[in-house]
This record gives C-alpha cells, sequence and structure tokens, in this order.
C-alpha cells in the first residue's frame, strides 16, 4: 500500500538501522529481503521528487498567472471609466477564481496586491457615484417643483402668457440635470405636454386637446432629455 509522502520517509530511513540490528537470517534470504526494501524506497523517492516537481510546476504556473492577474488591476485601478472598468475587475476576479494557488507565500501576497487595486477602484467610484445621486436628487426637486408650475397652468385661458411661462419652464427643466434612475418612469411630465398644447392654441373643441398624451411616449423622452 502507498503511503503518504510526507510522512514516509523518516520511517524509510528508519527501517535499515532498524533491519542490522535485528536477528540476522541466513545470507540469500535476507539479501533477498533488503533487496525488495531497497527497491520499494527507490520507487517512493523517485514519486515522492515527481509529485513535489509536479507541484512545484504548479504553483509556478499559478504564480505567473495571478501576477499577471495584479498587474491587470493595477493598470485599472486609476480608471475613471466605471462601468466598463467594472465588468473588466469582475472578469478578473473570475480568472483569479478559476486559477490554481500558488505557494502560500506568493499567493497571499498577490492577492493582497489584486485586492488593493480593486478596492482602490471601486472606493474611488462609489464615492463618484454617491455625489452623482446628491446631484440627481436635487434635480428631481427642481423638475418636480417645475412640473407643478406646468400643471398650475391648465385649462389654458390665456396662451400667449402660457406660452411665455412654459418657455421659462422648458429652459429650466433642460438645464435641471438628471434624476435618480429609480425617478425617471415617474418623472413623467404629462402635465407640461398638455401645458404646452393648450398654449399653442390646440384646444379640446378642434379634437387635438382631447388626444391623452401616452404615458409611454412621455417616459421615453424623459429618458432621452436625461441620458438614463
Amino acid at each position: 500500500r502507498e503511503v503518504a509522502p510526507r510522512l514516509e520517509p523518516r520511517r524509510l530511513q528508519d527501517r535499515p538501522e532498524h533491519g542490522r540490528t535485528a536477528a540476522r537470517l541466513d545470507r540469500r534470504t535476507e539479501d533477498e529481503l533488503w533487496k525488495r526494501f531497497s527497491h520499494a524506497r527507490t520507487a517512493f523517492d523517485r514519486k515522492r521528487r515527481q509529485h513535489f516537481a509536479q507541484l512545484d510546476t504548479q504553483h509556478a504556473d499559478a504564480r505567473s498567472a495571478k501576477e499577471a492577474l495584479a498587474e491587470e488591476a493595477e493598470a485599472l485601478q486609476s480608471s475613471r471609466d466605471w462601468a466598463p472598468t467594472a465588468t473588466r475587475f469582475k472578469q478578473l476576479m473570475d480568472r483569479w477564481r478559476g486559477t490554481g494557488r500558488a505557494a502560500r507565500k506568493d499567493d497571499d501576497a498577490l492577492w493582497q496586491r489584486f485586492k488593493a487595486a480593486q478596492d482602490t477602484f471601486f472606493a474611488a467610484r462609489n464615492a463618484v457615484l454617491a455625489e452623482q445621486e446628491q446631484e440627481f436628487a436635487a434635480s428631481l426637486a427642481v423638475k418636480e417643483e417645475l412640473l407643478a408650475r406646468a400643471e398650475a397652468l391648465l385649462p389654458v385661458t390665456d396662451p400667449r402668457s402660457a406660452k411665455s411661462a412654459l418657455r421659462e419652464i422648458q429652459a429650466r427643466w433642460e438645464s435641471a440635470g438628471k434624476v435618480p434612475r429609480a425617478d425617471v418612469d415617474r418623472r413623467e411630465h404629462a402635465g407640461v405636454e398638455e401645458a404646452r398644447r393648450g398654449a399653442n392654441g390646440q384646444h379640446p373643441e378642434d379634437g387635438r386637446g382631447r388626444q391623452a398624451v401616452s404615458r409611454r411616449a412621455v417616459a421615453r423622452r424623459a429618458r432621452r432629455r436625461d441620458g438614463a
């Protein structure tokens, strides 16, 4: 039965001394037993060397692969191209997990390099996104106030003054900026559209003012304006 490589060498090294102190057999039997023992020890040593040589090769290959991954991660850590770089880091992580282990000391050191680069990028990205969310929330408040002003013009009784008010509302709307992604669909502004129609003289009696503004179309226009 084959024994564990890391445990057997000491036991095998002890056996010659044990053999020399054991009761002697006849010369022929002793030679045959010694040859069997020597052959087993030689075979074991050969397999042991092969095992550790193969292990060293695997560790070296893993170290080279992970060094390349760590270098690539370090090259990406200063990127400000948030979405593509985040995707790239995910791909690098998948490759890291699919790579075998290097020697423990090397593996730990390479992981620290990789993780430090990854943390640097995501910390910068999260800080920017948090700042953007604050800006988007402020834009949402502005657009909700503008929407209320537009809806207050309805029904339009003075097209000229309504047009003037709408020009200001639309100019401020365009300059207000983006809103949080979750609020794009909610911030549908049929009231602005209806006020514009009324200001342009599209009254209910001509049949056009009675047409409902498609909420889906309004949402699409809002997305295009906000770049969402």
